[in-house]
């Protein structure tokens, strides 16, 4: 099972760190062009994931890839600008549920619908996406 706790440290530095977690989500990604440009969707899930997710991932954490997908569709429907459970904790409300981007775990934000550890739905209605 994942760990629901912040990784810390991940056997290398962080500048190391980063550049793994680069070339794993251009691995897995379809499309490169617009990877490291920080004015796209993509470029900022991928800032997102290396430099602002408060979780720190390691470069072969099981969840890196639904993580940065999740970072990728909060970007992509603008989250900042949802009705509730967007990443700004004085914005607005979050019932219930964990903030999308916050430290905990993917699989307890809000909207978030996993089997086990691994993300199945993501169920917003009414959320201005």
């Amino acid at each position: 099972s994942i760990s629901h706790e912040p990784t810390t440290v991940c056997g290398v530095d962080d500048v190391t760190r980063r550049q793994r977690i680069y070339r794993e989500i251009q691995r897995t990604s379809e499309r490169n062009s617009d990877l490291f440009d920080m004015t796209t969707h993509r470029g900022m899930a991928l800032d997102w994931i290396t430099n602002g997710d408060p979780m720190g991932l390691c470069p072969d954490s099981e969840n890196l890839g639904q993580r940065y997908a999740l970072g990728l569709f909060y970007f992509s429907t603008t989250g900042d600008q949802w009705s509730y459970c967007s990443r700004l904790a004085g914005k607005t409300d979050c019932p219930g549920r964990n903030r999308f981007l916050s430290e905990y775990h993917e699989c307890t934000w809000a909207g978030v619908a996993c089997t086990g550890d691994n993300v199945t739905r993501i169920e917003f209605e009414s959320n201005n996406v």
